[in-house]
């Protein structure tokens, strides 16, 4: 199961909100990175650990987006989604 932290739906949504892109370009990059998750849980341990304790980090293909998550017992935990050009935000 994949879930996704409070943080990392806040990011969904600005994804989804961005004015930058044309709505199909927006509905496309979502679904490609909701199906990079999906393959995170199905094979979590693929990438490399991230530099907090816990993590993993996913460049995600055709995107300019990263995807940060924790293994759980459940699956996988999203704790972020940031534009590669970005700062770091939290991982908590």
């Amino acid at each position: 199961m994949v879930e996704y932290s409070a943080e990392a739906s806040e990011q969904l949504r600005n994804i989804a909100g961005d004015t930058k892109f044309n709505e199909s370009a927006r509905q496309r990059m979502i679904q490609t990175i909701l199906d990079a998750a999906d393959d995170c849980e199905e094979h979590p341990y693929r990438w490399p650990e991230d530099v907090e304790p816990g993590t993993r980090r996913r460049s995600i293909r055709r995107t300019p987006f990263i995807i940060i998550y924790r293994i759980t017992p459940a699956g996988i935990e999203v704790a972020n989604i940031w534009h590669h050009k970005e700062g770091r935000g939290t991982n908590r």
